[in-house]
């Protein structure tokens, strides 16, 4: 066990939003107040995924786990510079047979989305996705999942799996969120140009897909991880 979570990446330091100062961190509170700005602007009571369907999908994963095991948890996109979740250790991580797609449309969000957008998924298909994993102890794996969960199924029928991603300290188990072909929300993969385009025009109160997109292909490359599909978006989203 290590008390320095940046131990393995020191060059991550100030690269990962804490905790508390992360506007990811999806408490009950938080959550509630998206909800209240949700009704002032119009938005209708089924805008997001209800508290009954994420907090059952958590209590089906808590109850099955066993309460004395810390907790990995796979990170592909925004998850890796801003969690939303205390942790106590974080490494570099690829997830063979995985690779990092944009197939979720996102229409509504806490920010109240002005112009669809998709949002980057994990695929299960040949290859390999680099990322990070992140250490929950156990302690605190019930107060800090329960918050994971709200940020991760609040709009996205995510299904969880635990599978054995690969780090230069040793293999882990951690849970990883993949989408559910059965969502609504779920596109198949479309052309690159398609999605390049729907990249560049989507946009909303927290920011537009774009910059969301250039933020991932700089942290793909201060972690070194190659990614071409991700850059030939960005480059197609750059062109004349």
């Amino acid at each position: 066990m290590t008390a320095d979570p940046f131990i393995h990446l020191p060059y991550l330091r100030g690269e990962i939003t804490p905790a508390d100062a992360s506007n990811m961190r999806f408490t009950r509170e938080r959550l509630a107040e998206a909800d209240r700005k949700a009704h002032e602007a119009g938005r209708p009571a089924n805008w997001r995924r209800s508290n009954e369907e994420v907090e059952g999908a958590w209590r089906a994963f808590i109850s099955a786990r066993p309460a004395t095991d810390d907790l990995w948890v796979f990170g592909y996109a925004s998850l890796m510079w801003d969690p939303g979740f205390r942790f106590a250790e974080v490494r570099r991580a690829d997830l063979a047979d995985h690779q990092r797609r944009f197939t979720l449309r996102m229409e509504i969000s806490p920010g109240l989305v002005d112009a669809p957008m998709l949002v980057a998924t994990l695929e299960r298909r040949p290859g390999l996705c680099g990322g990070l994993a992140f250490r929950i102890p156990a302690e605190q794996v019930e107060e800090e999942t329960a918050i994971l969960w709200r940020r991760e199924l609040v709009f996205f029928d995510y299904r969880t799996e635990m599978v054995v991603a690969q780090t230069p300290q040793g293999p882990i188990n951690a849970v990883s969120f993949t989408p559910n072909p059965a969502d609504p929300r779920y596109d198949s993969e479309r052309p690159p140009e398609e999605t390049a385009a729907i990249l560049a025009a989507g946009r909303g109160a927290m920011g537009t897909t774009q910059a969301r997109l250039e933020r991932l292909v700089a942290y793909l490359r201060l972690l070194g991880v190659e990614d071409d599909y991700v850059e030939s978006l960005a480059r197609m989203i750059h062109q004349p």
